[in-house]
């Protein structure tokens, strides 16, 4: 049984775990003991101050019980109540912690702590309480003996005198209140020169009762008895006085002030007697603990010399092997510098283990050398792919961050694929698609695997708008991509051509519409005018009367007049559509002046007042024929519509300089127009009022001017007050 035992702890003591738990156990057990004194050290030095702590509470109580003596001295030695019930506050008190003091001594005699040194200081200051309280309780009782007023000897002595006063009123009262004042004299100063007085006083004051004849024998008689009883009490009560020596400055006041030295002597005896075995109880565990730390540290070095031996050398055999198969890089063949190890520790199992890695890694190094090559070649083949492609391809994180941008993005947005790198694709984004994207993107995560179809405009490296169409897939869950996907391409050329192409659509759109419009309205104003003439001719043709003639010819010049202006508007309308613009310098006095004198021949012409105001300036280049048509227009709607029944009808019109334009005014006080009127005014063919004889087109022409011009137009006007163009 014990060779297998021994047998068992040899096969185990081969292992590196097993000695390092026994090298752990070892010092564990070194740690342990030292941590053991140290304990032991903290722990006395705890209680050799607590030890002192509860010796100087007993010094303090000692104290205290000096304290309590003088304050019965001078509290309760003359107080009534302590000679009339024998109670006082201060010798209770005084009684009950001398008791607990001396508790406290038999207390810390019981402590280890407490030495055969220490508990002999302890007992002889047990013995010095024992003793001060006896000379404590002495002094009480002659205190109390002593008496004050009415009790002790004191009060013997009072009911002495007075019961001579009481005895015989022949005794001499001078010689009597003497003998008091004498007796106070020395009760106040205690020199002995008021004993002598007061005792040749009790001399002369017998003399006088035995010299009085008056006095009776038998008072005489009793006289001589009161008079010896107060000589007896007062001289017992100077000796008491004596012995007590509270104002002496001797007797048992004096023994009571010198037991405080005695006391501190005695305290700190114990404390010195305390102190010395603390240390030589340290200085033991001082020089058990360095020796410990000292073994400790030379096992420490021994077994790190032996044990570094014993693990270092595989270790270094192995790193060397690991060393010479990485520098091989597998290459060549399989390395063969491996350690010889055939020992049962762990170290052993790991050469093994090593050497049959690195033979299983050889053999599969061919296969990955062989998929590397297969890799690279695919590789080449999509990179070629990717960078001569003309798509561009971006690849972002959940929250769009660029993680890879092909080099097709270079020659769209102009920054190198670098540059984007970490960069978020809402950056680049138009702030009007912005939302788009918004939207787009949260279909693309809820949508894995999914093409999701993209165009918006983004900004260029140049700070340009450019519109790209591409198509993103969310492959965030693909091990091999981690990514969304994004394919795009730059289709600015072909939005701005489709937008031109929708532009253009528009435009024709709004041409047939017009020509529609213009169509019927001028067939019918041309056919309405004409249709005037024709009737009035029918009806001179059968009306002989020269006068109706004359007015017929007159209708008929009307509506030629009117037939004229149709004709003038659109002639003014197809110029303006057809011709291009010109530009020379314009002269506006001659321009108003001219299209006022034109517009003579039209109703309440005469009736308005019309001014103009030019301001001087630079001068202004611009196109001549449609300022002209411009201002003939605004004119003579404010003749054709103006107020003739005022008092002061009239037509101002203005022009001033500014250093990049020109502002036309043309103001009237005329009928004016409501404000929902105000943008339908300008539309092909629109009469406002119900008398309008015009073709609806003048204003319909200014605005194409207007538009020609790369000008604006204002309209103020409120009805009854007035119209005024800007």
């Amino acid at each position: 049984m014990v060779n297998k035992l021994i047998g068992f702890a040899g096969k185990k003591l081969k292992t590196i775990k097993t000695k390092l738990l026994l090298i752990f156990l070892l010092f564990t057990l070194i740690i342990v003991f030292g941590s053991f004194l140290f304990y032991k050290i903290y722990y006395n030095r705890e209680r050799n101050i607590a030890f002192k702590e509860k010796v100087n509470k007993v010094y303090s109580d000692i104290l205290i019980l000096n304290k309590l003596q003088f304050q019965f001295v001078i509290y309760d030695s003359k107080n009534y109540n302590f000679y009339l019930t024998g109670n006082s506050f201060y010798i209770d008190k005084h009684k009950t912690l001398l008791q607990s003091t001396i508790n406290k001594i038999d207390s810390l005699e019981s402590e280890e702590e407490a030495d055969r040194n220490v508990k002999s200081n302890l007992k002889k200051l047990k013995a010095e309480l024992n003793e001060y309280n006896q000379t404590y309780s002495t002094f009480i009782k002659l205190i109390k003996e002593r008496g004050f007023r009415d009790f002790g000897l004191e009060g013997s002595m009072t009911e002495s005198v007075e019961s001579v006063e009481n005895l015989s009123d022949q005794v001499d009262l001078k010689i009597l209140l003497t003998i008091r004042r004498n007796e106070n004299e020395y009760s106040l100063r205690k020199d002995p020169k008021y004993l002598n007085l007061h005792n040749i006083n009790i001399g002369l004051l017998i003399k006088s009762v035995e010299e009085n004849q008056k006095i009776k024998k038998e008072d005489k008689i009793k006289l001589y008895s009161l008079i010896e009883y107060y000589q007896e009490d007062f001289n017992k009560w100077v000796t008491i006085d004596h012995e007590i020596g509270i104002d002496q400055g001797g007797g048992l006041t004096f023994a009571l002030k010198n037991f405080n030295s005695i006391f501190e002597v005695s305290i700190s005896s114990i404390i010195n007697a305390v102190n010395h075995s603390y240390e030589n109880l340290n200085r033991i565990y001082n020089i058990i603990l360095f020796l410990t730390v000292s073994v400790s540290i030379m096992l420490s070095i021994v077994l790190s010399f032996i044990f570094s031996s014993i693990f270092t050398r595989p270790i270094i055999d192995l790193s060397k092997s690991i060393t010479d198969v990485v520098k091989g890089n597998f290459s060549d063949s399989v390395p063969i510098l491996f350690r010889k190890n055939h020992s049962e520790d762990e170290i052993g199992i790991l050469f093994r283990n090593f050497n049959w890695m690195v033979n299983k890694i050889y053999s599969h190094i061919n296969q990955i050398q062989q998929n590397e090559k297969i890799i690279s070649q695919s590789e080449k083949k999509f990179r070629a792919l990717i960078e001569n492609s003309n798509d561009a391809i971006v690849l972002t994180d959940e929250k769009g961050d660029a993680i890879y941008s092909s080099p097709a993005s270079v020659g769209i947005i102009g920054y190198q694929s670098e540059e984007r790198i970490g960069k978020n694709v809402f950056e680049l984004v138009h702030p009007e698609d912005v939302s788009y994207l918004n939207g787009r993107f949260i279909e693309i995560i809820n949508n894995p695997n999914k093409a999701i179809e993209i165009q918006l405009r983004i900004i260029n490296k140049a700070g340009e708008y450019i519109w790209i169409d591409g198509c993103s897939t969310n492959l965030l869950n693909d091990e091999s991509v981690k990514a969304i996907v994004t394919n795009y391409r730059d289709i600015s050329a072909r939005r701005r051509n489709e937008l031109k192409i929708q532009e253009q659509y528009n435009e024709l759109q709004k041409i047939n519409d017009e020509m529609d419009r213009f169509v019927y309205s001028a067939s019918h104003d041309l056919k309405a005018p004409l249709t005037s003439i024709l009737g009035i001719l029918n009806l001179a043709k059968i009306d002989p009367d020269e006068i109706a003639i004359r007015k017929y010819l007159s209708m008929t010049e009307s509506n030629v007049k009117r037939l004229l202006k149709i004709i003038k508007d659109l002639t003014n309308f197809s110029r303006n559509e057809r011709l291009e613009t010109t530009s020379e310098n314009i002269d506006f006095e001659r321009l108003i002046s001219e299209s006022i004198g034109s517009l003579c021949y039209l109703d309440n012409f005469k009736r308005i007042s019309f001014n103009y105001h030019i301001e001087k300036s630079e001068l202004f280049y611009s196109d001549n024929s449609r300022i002209n048509i411009l201002l003939n227009n605004l004119i003579s709607n404010s003749i054709l519509y103006h107020n003739t029944e005022q008092e002061h009808p009239f037509v101002n019109i203005s022009v001033q300089s500014f250093p990049d334009n020109i502002l036309i005014s043309v103001e009237d006080n005329g009928r004016g127009i409501e404000k929902e009127y105000h943008e339908k005014i300008f539309d092909m063919f629109y009469r406002l009022a119900e008398d309008s004889t015009g073709s609806g087109l003048g204003l319909y022409i200014v605005k194409g001017i207007i538009e020609k011009l790369n000008a604006s137009i204002e309209l103020k006007s409120v009805p009854g007050n007035g119209t005024t163009f800007n």
